[in-house]
């Protein structure tokens, strides 16, 4: 795996020959071999540590060389994010939880894990890490968004959007009352007078007697009344 570009800068000065330039400057490295020619060469490199070599030679043949040992790290490709829950446009209601869950993959690292993972919301700021978790989302439209990191800092992200709402409100029915019906009062009676029911009126004593079956008895005697008819 090469690297970026790196930018070498040499020069070479001969007694007799003054300058050295072009092709008398070569420049080496032990491990990839030779990288150019002149003053200034521009290329990459493997990654490792390398022994860079500037060897000037004038026109008899003659030769100095000079040395630098730099490292060279690998090229850090960015790692990738995926968001497998929740699905993108799903909804939920308030003070339910959501299950989150998703990825991060390294091109030099492989799995990310942990802190690795940091998931927020637009609306309600950081709501987790890790590849898995579960939280409750206030009310709203939320853009959740899953952000991966490796250990050169090298990141990557993705997000989706959701909507949370309050549920919806269920009617229930109050109890209604059903009023029990309360029998007429009996009439009145005279001392002396035994009382029963009868249907129909009638009038007694001058009174008029609704919704009875009545009979009176006055010592020994029964009188009774139906209708509108009197009492004899």
């Amino acid at each position: 795996m090469t690297t970026e570009n790196i930018v070498f800068n040499g020069s070479a000065n001969d007694p007799e020959d003054g300058t050295l330039t072009g092709g008398a400057l070569i420049w080496t490295s032990d491990v990839d071999g030779q990288l150019g020619t002149g003053e200034s060469i521009t290329t990459s490199l493997s990654a490792g540590q390398h022994t860079i070599s500037l060897t000037a030679t004038d026109s008899q043949g003659a030769s100095g060389v000079g040395t630098a040992i730099i490292t060279v790290e690998a090229l850090n490709l960015p790692p990738e994010a995926s968001i497998t829950s929740p699905v993108a446009g799903q909804s939920f209601e308030t003070g339910v939880n959501i299950a989150f869950t998703g990825t991060g993959t390294d091109p030099e690292e492989g799995s990310l894990t942990g802190a690795s993972l940091v998931w927020t919301s637009d609306f309600d700021g950081q709501i987790g890490t890790r590849q898995s978790f579960s939280a409750s989302l206030s009310a709203g439209s939320h853009i959740v968004t899953l952000t991966v990191t490796d250990s050169r800092q090298a990141e990557a992200a993705v997000s989706i959007s959701i909507t949370v709402a309050a549920p919806v409100p269920t009617a229930t029915l109050a109890p209604t009352a059903t009023p029990v019906p309360q029998p007429a009062p009996l009439p009145a009676r005279e001392a002396g007078l035994a009382l029963s029911l009868f249907t129909g009126t009638a009038t007694l004593n001058g009174y008029l007697v609704p919704g009875w079956n009545s009979g009176y008895r006055l010592g020994s005697g029964l009188l009774r009344a139906g209708g509108d008819r009197g009492c004899g």
